[in-house]
């Protein structure tokens, strides 16, 4: 083949990344529309992203890691959706409160464990995905361990934290706009955007994610 479409050439990259992760977003909307299957398609997401970084195959990693990871990470998955389901009750209910002082003190607290949940999760499903990714111990006897290197990392590289909390909270802050907005955000995170945020991510904490997995 020659031309622009030749093997070597940036234009047959650039479009081979995109199908990369076109795929990966279609793996990821296909295994995670089961919502208690979200957190394992999330760990597959991720692990794909690295595979695509190492010029890897992206589809079998995916479900390779998926499978791996599955009852691990279902359990955290649960666990984060019962948690925030908790926290997003509580602020519906203190939006009631009329004493004001008090109302303030407990959106502060509920925003707080907000923030702190979403710390951990930039750090978790990455570190689970690696250690898939590198046929390494992941069962569920790990998840404490898990839970709280990623704690650890979160502050520990706070400022990239931030970012990450960042690149996947856009796309929700975006969609609430409107709800044509949110339809058309929806659907382009679930043929695209959800493996790019992921992607985005993995490249950011990659380093960091090295120290991790070794400690």
């Amino acid at each position: 083949m020659s031309g622009s479409f030749a093997p070597d050439t940036p234009l047959y990259s650039s479009l081979s990344w995109i199908s990369s992760l076109v795929v990966i977003s279609l793996c990821w909307a296909l295994t995670g529309s089961v919502v208690v299957t979200g957190g394992a398609a999330l760990v597959g997401a991720f692990a794909a992203c690295m595979s695509l970084i190492g010029g890897g195959k992206v589809f079998r990693t995916f479900f390779r890691s998926f499978g791996r990871a599955f009852l691990p990470a279902t359990l955290a998955w649960l666990f984060n959706l019962v948690v925030g389901g908790l926290i997003a009750w509580e602020l519906l209910v203190v939006s009631r409160i009329s004493v004001g002082a008090l109302r303030y003190a407990i959106v502060l607290v509920l925003f707080l464990a907000l923030g702190l949940l979403a710390i951990v999760n930039v750090w978790f499903w990455p570190i689970l995905a690696r250690r898939t990714f590198e046929d390494r111990p992941a069962g569920v006897g790990y998840l404490p361990t898990l839970a709280k290197a990623s704690l650890l990392a979160g502050f520990r590289y706070l400022p990239k934290t931030v970012v990450g909390v960042v690149i996947f909270v856009a796309p929700v802050l975006l969609a609430l706009q409107s709800p044509r907005l949110g339809a058309t955000v929806a659907l382009v995170f679930a043929v695209f955007g959800m493996a790019f945020c992921c992607y985005l991510v993995t490249l950011l904490l990659r380093k960091e994610l090295d120290v991790q997995i070794e400690d």
